[in-house]
């Protein structure tokens, strides 16, 4: 470190003399290794080599004009340690214009010393220019500030160039010794502010006032203009107050010795109506920066949670803008097609084609649903597709629109990773098709020889034994129901079930399953009412017709007490042929009604446990149903009886 300012401090006079008193350029180039030092080893290394750098100078070259501009070259090192820690040295734009500031600061603190110090001779390169304009009407003190002026920020400027230079190849090695200076410049706020930049400006004022006159006093529209940034209207006020006192005291000291006329009262009323101006608007564009300041904070900090939730869930997610423009995705996304965001994200539709063909399956379908669902700001859709890169896959794709307060934003595609589900269903059906086909043979074996024994062909047996074996025979029943539930599911599930859609005549296919529940009904002594307006086909599969109506009329005939009455109801609605059952049996509670047409759920109550049941029937129905083109349902309220319903698209084909 030591090595290090002792060799700025020769770099600087050695440069320095030749320019100055060999050259005699108007320049001076005397701070490079204070610049780089300060640059190097931070503000406070660098003020201590621009002051030895010319307390040695004006000792061993015996140059006394040298040593009062300590003062100035230790301003001119702090500056570039500070410039440094404030990224200046990171930009070539910010570096010209640190160097540029710096010399006019070194400028304001040069010129008294060369005027009245040296009476604007300092036997440098310099000199002519203060001459010259000295020659031409200008006081000694205005002429060195114009030099200065002119000379100082050009110097500065090179010299920062030159010092940046050595320094990109040099600050690997040498660390700072302190970077507090732009911590304290930063927390200076509010009245101390107010006091240090009145001080300064009063200074400069008191100064400068013999060489410039009263314009010497605009200085304190800049410490106004600094006390409104950094404090407020209060603090601003304040150097308002000092700038006023200021424009006439001066002017009446023995300094100055002038005179108070109308222009000096009107010049500080313009300042003070001027400067409360600036107050008011400094202090509120900075209440409004702060306030943009939070808010971008804060919505900063909300993209990071909607991004962190986004990244952290299981699906893939793409939101598509209304022009068909991805906005963004999440990490999933890329995991899952190996596409990275940055790649997608910004892209048109047009240009994610290749994607698609090289991800999916039947890409030109999926494809054309993104392209003509993006501007739908309605409908939501689910389908399944398959993943074929970089590896095989069965995905769920929903699709939605995403709306804000008042505005449509776009459509969201998820995608989410369905193949092991899918595999497990597999196996599941599998396995149910399995053991479905294995228990019938023998519950057809136990069900045929029970009937045989029943029936005396294997001798007379006694009434204790019949008993048994009806029991035998009705749970064998019950067992052949439940299989042929499962292999019914297992077929719809596994797309095995095939629809054939034709006309259906509702009215025979009510007729066929009264007959057939008939002797069901007659045993429990129940009425079936039937109500069929005329003139209604539906377009529909005919024996699953028959098997849903007789599933409702059969659980009507079942949870329905003895002597009760049931009645089917065929009528047109709208689109749709609506059929219901309708009994006054115990009702339905209003939390079971949702669950019943889901698997293996049954209502837990006296009547269904004495009844028995799988739980698949209504499941069974529902999924028929759909694969029709309708809908079921059930209305029901306990003690009231139930209706459940099912539709199917109607075909009009005159009157039946």
């Amino acid at each position: 470190m030591l090595l290090l300012m002792a060799a700025a401090v020769a770099v600087n006079m050695l440069v320095g003399h030749v320019v100055q008193y060999v050259l005699q350029w108007p320049l001076f180039l005397d701070a490079i290794g204070t610049i780089l030092v300060g640059a190097l080893l931070g503000p406070l290394a660098g003020a201590a080599t621009g002051a030895l750098t010319n307390l040695l100078w004006a000792r061993f070259l015996d140059d006394p004009s040298i040593a009062p501009y300590a003062l100035t070259a230790a301003f001119i090192g702090w500056a570039a340690g500070y410039a440094v820690q404030r990224g200046a040295f990171r930009r070539i734009n910010r570096l010209l214009l640190a160097g540029l500031l710096t010399g006019v600061g070194g400028a304001f603190i040069s010129a008294p010393i060369t005027a009245y110090i040296f009476g604007g001779i300092t036997q440098g390169g310099a000199d002519y220019l203060t001459n010259t304009i000295t020659a031409t009407g200008a006081n000694l003190l205005q002429a060195a500030t114009l030099q200065g002026f002119i000379s100082d920020p050009v110097d500065k400027v090179i010299s920062f160039a030159v010092a940046w230079l050595l320094w990109r190849f040099l600050r690997p090695h040498f660390t700072p010794w302190t970077t507090g200076s732009e911590q304290i410049f930063e927390s200076w706020t509010g009245y101390t502010v107010a006091v240090i930049a009145g001080l300064a400006a009063l200074l400069f004022s008191f100064v400068f006032l013999p060489a410039f006159g009263r314009s010497a006093f605009s200085i304190f529209y800049v410490a106004v203009l600094l006390s409104a940034w950094r404090g407020g209207v209060g603090p601003a006020l304040f150097t308002t107050a000092v700038g006023a006192v200021a424009n006439l005291l001066l002017l009446i000291s023995p300094y100055y010795a002038a005179v108070i006329g109308a222009e000096d009262w009107l010049r500080t009323l313009i300042f003070v109506l001027v400067s409360c101006a600036v107050a008011v608007i400094v202090d509120q564009l900075g209440r409004r920066t702060h306030e943009l300041h939070a808010a971008l904070l804060a919505e900063r900090q909300g993209q990071a949670r909607q991004r962190a939730i986004a990244d952290g869930v299981v699906e893939a997610l793409a939101l598509i803008s209304p022009d068909q423009r991805v906005l963004a995705v999440n990490r999933r996304f890329g995991e899952l097609f190996g596409a990275p965001p940055e790649r997608v994200v910004g892209q048109h539709l047009d240009d994610t084609r290749t994607l698609y063909e090289q991800v999916f399956e039947d890409a030109d379908a999926l494809y054309e649903a993104s392209v003509i669902t993006s501007s739908d700001a309605q409908q939501s859709y689910t389908r399944q597709i398959v993943q074929k890169w970089p590896q095989y896959r069965e995905l769920l794709h929903y699709s939605a629109p995403v709306h804000s307060e008042d505005e449509f934003l776009g459509r969201l595609f998820v995608f989410r990773d369905v193949t092991q589900e899918r595999e497990v269903d597999r196996l599941k059906d599998e396995f149910v098709s399995m053991v479905s086909h294995e228990l019938r043979t023998p519950l057809t074996s136990i069900k045929g020889f029970t009937e045989m024994v029943l029936d005396g062909d294997a001798g007379e047996i006694n009434e204790e034994v019949a008993d048994y074996l009806g029991t035998v025979h009705s749970n064998a029943d019950r067992l052949v129901a439940l299989v042929n539930d499962l292999l019914d599911l297992s077929r719809i599930e596994s797309g095995r079930v095939q629809i054939k859609l034709e006309a259906v005549d509702l009215a025979e296919i009510v007729a066929l399953v009264v007959r057939t529940m008939q002797p069901k009904l007659d045993e429990k002594q129940q009425q079936l009412a039937v109500h069929i307006e005329p003139g209604v086909a539906v377009t529909g599969d005919g024996d699953k017709l028959i098997q849903v109506l007789t599933n409702y009329v059969s659980n009507a005939h079942k949870y329905s007490p003895v002597g009760s009455a049931i009645e089917v109801t065929v009528r047109r609605q709208d689109d749709f042929a609506h059929v219901a059952v309708t009994d006054n049996g115990h009702g339905i509670a209003p939390e079971d009604q949702a669950m019943l047409f889901t698997r293996f759920y049954r209502v837990d109550n006296s009547m269904t446990r004495e009844v028995g049941g799988t739980g698949l029937g209504l499941s069974i129905v529902k999924q028929l149903i759909e694969l029709q083109g309708g809908e079921v349902g059930v209305r029901s309220a306990l003690g009231e009886g139930s209706t459940f319903w099912f539709t199917v698209p109607v075909q009009v084909i005159g009157d039946w």
